[in-house]
Parts: C-alpha cells; sequence; structure tokens
C-alpha cells in the first residue's frame, strides 16, 4: 500500500559557534565520542543476539572516544543531530529521531502513555549514553501507525522511566527509533525494529524505505522511492548479517574502504590511518587534530573534489556537503574526519546522504542511490 512521506527536520547548527559557521570543535567532538558509544551498544547487542563477537569489532584502542577527554556534549545534543518526525504508538502520536544506525524503538517517560492496545512484556531494557544519561524501563507492544500506512499491532516499543532525551531543546523529539537490522536491537530478536514489523504486516507497497535530505522538504518514504527521485537506483549490495547497513565495494577517491550507511551520524566518520591517507592525497588540505580526531582544513578556497564510489556508482561530495563550516581562522573545515570508534569502517553519515536520494531496501539486501530530480552530485 502507498505511504504519505514524513515530513523530517534537523538543526544542523547546533555543533556551530553562534555565527553558525565557525565549528565548535569541543561540540563536535563530543558528538563522535556519543556516536561511538551508540556503536558500542550495537555491537553489544549483536555479541548478545548472535552469540559471538561482531566481525567490525577490533581490538586495539577499542574506541579512542569512549575513554579520552575528547570533549563533552550532552545527549540531548546529539539528538539535535538526527532526523526527527512523526510516529504514532496507541494513538498517541510524538517526534523521533529516525535513525538506520540502531534498531530500537525508545522513548522518554510521559511520552507515551500505554493504553488499552497496549502490552507490557516481561523485556526490559538498560542503555546507557556517553553523557551519564541512561534510558531504562520496559518494552511494551503497541498499535503502530505511520506515514499513511494501515496500522498495526504488536509492535515493540520502549518506555523509559527517565527523560533522556530533552525534549524542549530538540525540536519536540521524545526518543530514538533505529532502522538497521534485528541483530543489533537490545530488545533482542523476539523484539524486532519498527521496520521489520512492517514488512510482516503486509502493509508496505514494497519492503524498502528511502530518505530525502536537503535544508528544507526532507522527508522519509516508506515502502517505495521518494518522489524526489529520478530514474532507477543504483543498486550496491548490503551484508545484513552484520546487523549495520554494511555497503560492499565501496572506495574514496581509489582508497579502498569497509563503509556503514548512517541517517543518525552527521560527518563522514572513518579510520584515522585512511582519512590522513586522503588528506595527504588532496592539493590544499591540511590535517589538524582536535582532541584527538583528524580534520582536513583548507588552505586555500578551493573545495577539493572527494568521490566515493559505490559499487561501481560514483558519487562527488558537492561542495556544501563536503565543507562542515570554518576554523574561526577564516579556513574551511571538510565534513570528513578521522576516528576510531572501536569500528573496523567508514561511518557515511549526513555529509553524503544528502547527495541523492538513499534507498534502503530490505527484502533484496541492498543499499540504492537515486539522482535528486533536477540535479544530482552522483555520476
Amino acid at each position: 500500500m502507498a505511504s504519505s512521506p514524513i515530513t523530517l527536520s534537523k538543526n544542523t547548527k547546533h555543533l556551530h559557534s553562534s555565527d553558525g559557521k565557525t565549528v565548535d570543535f569541543a561540540k563536535l567532538n563530543g558528538h563522535l565520542k556519543l556516536v561511538a558509544h551508540k556503536y558500542q551498544r550495537c555491537l553489544s547487542a549483536y555479541e548478545s543476539n548472535v552469540g559471538k563477537k561482531h566481525p567490525r569489532h577490533h581490538a586495539g584502542e577499542g574506541g579512542s572516544m569512549l575513554i579520552k577527554g575528547a570533549g563533552d556534549v550532552s545527549l540531548e545534543d546529539e539528538q539535535n543531530e538526527l532526523w526527527t518526525g512523526p510516529i504514532s504508538f496507541g494513538g498517541q502520536t510524538f517526534k523521533i529521531d529516525f535513525d538506520t544506525g540502531s534498531s530500537d524503538t525508545l522513548v522518554n517517560k510521559d511520552a507515551y502513555k500505554p493504553g488499552k492496545t497496549a502490552t507490557q512484556t516481561n523485556k526490559t531494557f538498560s542503555t546507557a549514553y556517553g553523557d551519564g544519561t541512561k534510558a531504562q524501563g520496559h518494552v511494551y507492544l503497541d498499535t503502530l501507525e505511520i506515514g499513511g500506512l494501515p496500522a498495526v499491532k504488536d509492535v515493540a516499543i520502549g518506555l523509559s522511566t527517565t527523560t533522556f532525551i530533552n525534549s524542549a531543546q530538540e525540536g519536540g523529539s521524545q526518543g530514538i527509533s533505529g532502522m538497521a537490522f534485528p541483530s543489533l536491537a537490545t530488545f533482542g530478536s523476539k523484539y524486532p525494529p519498527y521496520f521489520d514489523s512492517l514488512m510482516k504486516a503486509n502493509v508496505l507497497k514494497q519492503p524498502l524505505f528511502s530518505f530525502f535530505f536537503a535544508e528544507t522538504g526532507s522527508e522519509l518514504t516508506l515502502g517505495q522511492i521518494s518522489s524526489k527521485a529520478t530514474g532507477t537506483p543504483h543498486w550496491v549490495p548490503v551484508d545484513s548479517s552484520q546487523g549495520f547497513w554494511t555497503l560492499e565495494q565501496t572506495s574514496v577517491n581509489g582508497i579502498q574502504i569497509n563503509a556503514i550507511g548512517d541517517t543518525g551520524t552527521t560527518l563522514i566518520i572513518g579510520s584515522p590511518s585512511q582519512v590522513q591517507q586522503l588528506f595527504d592525497s588532496l592539493d590544499g588540505v591540511k590535517a589538524q587534530n582536535e582532541g584527538g580526531a583528524t580534520y582536513g582544513v583548507l588552505t586555500g578556497d578551493t573545495v577539493p573534489k572527494i568521490t566515493f564510489e559505490l559499487a561501481g556508482k560514483q558519487v562527488t561530495l558537492s561542495d556544501e556537503s563536503a565543507v562542515f563550516g570554518d576554523d574561526g581562522n577564516g579556513n574551511k573545515v571538510l565534513s570528513i574526519v578521522g576516528q576510531d570508534i572501536g569500528l573496523d569502517g567508514w561511518i557515511l553519515g549526513d555529509a553524503m546522504l544528502r547527495n541523492f536520494v538513499s534507498v534502503w531496501d530490505r527484502g533484496s539486501n541492498r543499499f540504492g542511490v537515486a539522482d535528486l530530480a533536477g540535479g544530482s552530485a552522483a555520476k
């Protein structure tokens, strides 16, 4: 069945100074720290669900952002960097952050009140965040309504006994809704992500969803490809066995990388050694260390050409997406950063995904790169 696009909003200026242009490195490093915590939680959930260590969980520093003083930022600051839209459980509608880098739906206390359609399970959860905030409580099953689709019963939602997101500072967001694969769910395989419930109920036109990101008009479309796309998507194989949206056959400027698509991350995060290799290959780029993270600072006005290749499809970052802001001295800062988060791979966040319409196909385990109607950076 056809769905209605879900309008999304996001405040990307939160990691800048008051002028909206100068990068606040302390806040940005804090954001990286919280991303690292998210991935560590997912890796732990995978190990619990599958019974073995995640293949991308590497030894060594194991996510240096978790143990080094690399900046501090509250959880609500992290959530201000996610894409927020409406969802309804038990007839109660609230805003939530849609995140393809995790697999659970969690909401603040008082955001949702279980009623006659709800069933409390014997499953509890406790999720700690990098700022010391904790979401903990019971998992409920209730009726989900989203995107104009028919209502689906018995969908898992975690109701926290704490307020782990400051809704007043987050544009009204009351929680997080993960759209990765079930093996990353901290609720366990018995209570899968909400999109799995939609697929099982057979209410979707197709078992996929798509995101369109822009300064205005951003949207999530369930069950079909966004009308913002044109032509047939180029498909990239996905290794779903790892729980993440792991994209196969990927590289950046000729450097072979392991990549994960993640709508819940603002920047493009890569392994420090490979990011350094990339920066060294670019004219007019100087590597700069801030709080343990490696940033690329331009020494001139020309933005270098940075091209990702996804299973043969080239995506060149637009100048707007390649630059995150300036360093306070008039020098542009790239949106690619080198940081060890304890995971062997690159995280392709907002800076990458806004260059095309992204299509996330659960039915065929593939990721689609669709050109934007009216022009695209994808080649």
